[in-house]
């Protein structure tokens, strides 16, 4: 909502209040890193990604990350292997 209206600070506090709320939700910091990401701060974000991982290392296989996306356009992670679904 904060990030859509351009306010990533507000955004990043909201997150943030998220994650002290559940620091095992991998999908807060996947939003964090995005929000950091679209503030220009790749270091950080990056970062994030790897806390996402840590928690989640099936994050993608179950989630869209546009952090993710983003972080492999830019040449700083390699794709991943993502699970064949089967039927």
């Amino acid at each position: 909502m904060y990030a859509d209206a351009g306010d990533l600070q507000m955004a990043l506090a909201t997150i943030d209040k998220a994650i002290a709320t559940d620091p095992t939700e991998a999908n807060y910091y996947d939003s964090k890193g995005e929000f950091l990401l679209r503030s220009g701060d790749k270091e950080e974000a990056v970062k994030m990604w790897m806390k996402v991982e840590s928690l989640d290392p099936n994050f993608t296989d179950t989630h869209y990350s546009w952090l993710y996306e983003q972080l492999v356009e830019l040449g700083i992670l390699k794709p991943m292997r993502r699970k064949q679904q089967t039927q």
